[in-house]
Order: structure tokens, then C-alpha cells, then sequence
């Protein structure tokens, strides 16, 4: 969750799985983005262990889509707006993957929260197998793969 230059909150998937899980923790997010709240500790020990171990899994599958001989586009680490266009004109050409891909929705009328993603990798749908064994759509369509281990440690995912 973050607070734009112009005021308007931006909404990631996260923030929106956090406050289906916990409205406290929204609450204590938006104090947090409005710069009123700092986190209850700063550094944790095994925090840098498990971002590279994750950084390893995401380079591990990335080598995975390029030995199986698809598309790939990486689009660049760049402002957010271009960084969602590259994504779109990468959509529009059917790359067979998109690598750190940005989807940005803002709202139509200027006002309420935007909406911000960035998943780890957009695949093109009828590449891998349906989780759920559904035909898929014919059209072309995108899905979401993300490759990285979470930040943080999050309770409902804590068995």
C-alpha cells in the first residue's frame, strides 16, 4: 500500500488479500503509507537468507521457460508508467511470457485507490496445464505465475 505523489492511495494485490484476511492490518497499513505508524522492528535476521533463497527459485524458473524454448519478454525496472506500457505492447505481440511484468489500473473517474501489480511472470495461457482442468477461453489470454517467496511471513499461510 502507498500513498502517490497526488494524494491517491495504490492498492496491490497484497493490500487486497490482507484486508480480506484482516481489516487491522489495512487499518495499520494505511497508517503506515501515511507515514503515521513505523513497522514494530525494522530488521529481521533471516530476512536477506529468504529474499536471496527466493531470488534463486525466481531465476530457477525463469531458466525453466527459456529451456522449454518459449517467447520471453523482461520488461525493464523503469518508472511505473512506462514499465505498464512495455507490458500492454508485450501483451499485444503474444510474447510467450513477460517477465516482471507492471499491470496498473486507475480508477475511471480519478478518484477511489489504483490498483498496482507487479507479478513475477505473465504466461500465456494454454502453456501450462489448467490447475483446475477447465477448458480455457480461446482468446488470447495472460495468467499470473509468481515465482518469489513472500517478504514477509504472513499468518493464514502458516499451517
Amino acid at each position: 500500500m502507498r500513498l502517490e505523489k497526488n494524494g491517491r492511495l495504490r492498492l496491490s494485490a497484497s493490500d487486497v488479500a490482507n484486508f480480506l484476511a484482516c481489516g487491522h492490518l489495512t487499518r495499520l497499513d494505511l497508517l503506515h503509507a501515511r507515514g503515521e505508524l513505523d513497522p514494530p522492528y525494522a530488521f529481521d535476521s533471516g530476512f536477506e537468507d529468504l529474499v536471496r533463497r527466493g531470488e534463486e527459485h525466481e531465476k530457477a524458473v525463469l531458466d525453466s521457460f527459456r529451456e522449454a524454448g518459449y517467447q520471453i519478454t523482461q520488461i525493464p525496472d523503469e518508472r511505473d508508467a512506462d514499465a505498464a506500457s512495455a507490458t500492454l505492447n508485450a501483451i499485444r505481440d503474444g510474447a510467450d511470457v513477460i517477465y516482471q511484468a507492471v499491470l496498473r489500473q486507475d480508477p475511471p473517474d480519478g478518484e477511489g485507490p489504483a490498483l498496482y501489480g507487479r507479478p513475477d511472470f505473465l504466461v500465456k495461457a494454454g502453456l501450462l496445464p489448467a490447475p483446475d482442468s477447465e477448458p480455457r477461453p480461446h482468446e488470447l489470454h495472460y495468467e499470473i505465475v509468481d515465482a518469489k517467496l513472500a517478504r514477509t511471513a504472513k499468518a493464514r499461510a502458516v499451517a
